[in-house]
């Protein structure tokens, strides 16, 4: 499974690999089409709530690359509690990647989207993974 999946790219390279049973989720229309006609499975969402509690799968995989930070802080811990309890599987793995507020380029990468509402250091992102309920933790 792959929150916020974009065009795709990431999901289509899992199956040149091999793999069959990927998905994708995305509130953009564009990413939904693109995907779509990649032959990618994806499902139009309008919130990550309300797509777990009505999910009756939970997976083994989950990544989310560069999604966090678009979600409002107050509600970030609760995304990624109902990701823990709702998607992922007991045994699976969850791979979050994020900017990194530390780096040369923190700043920019805040102001360069517009739709940036939280960037995260090794620390606040450490911290948010732990409250909500994550075990190994690892960078």
């Amino acid at each position: 499974m792959d929150i916020g999946c974009g065009l795709g790219h990431f999901l289509n390279e899992l199956r040149k690999l091999g793999y069959i049973n990927i998905h994708g989720i995305d509130i953009s229309d564009e990413s939904v089409e693109a995907c779509k006609a990649k032959g990618i499975f994806i499902t139009k969402i309008d919130t990550i709530e309300k797509f777990a509690e009505n999910s009756l799968i939970k997976y083994d995989f989950i990544t989310m690359s560069h999604v966090l930070e678009h979600i409002e802080k107050i509600n970030i811990i609760d995304t990624l509690i109902t990701i823990k309890s709702y998607l992922l599987a007991e045994s699976g793995s969850f791979v979050v990647m994020v900017p990194n507020a530390q780096s040369v380029t923190g700043a920019y990468w805040m102001y360069e989207d517009f739709t940036h509402t939280t960037l995260f250091t090794s620390g606040s992102i450490y911290y948010v993974l732990k409250s909500a309920g994550f075990q190994k933790i690892s960078f």
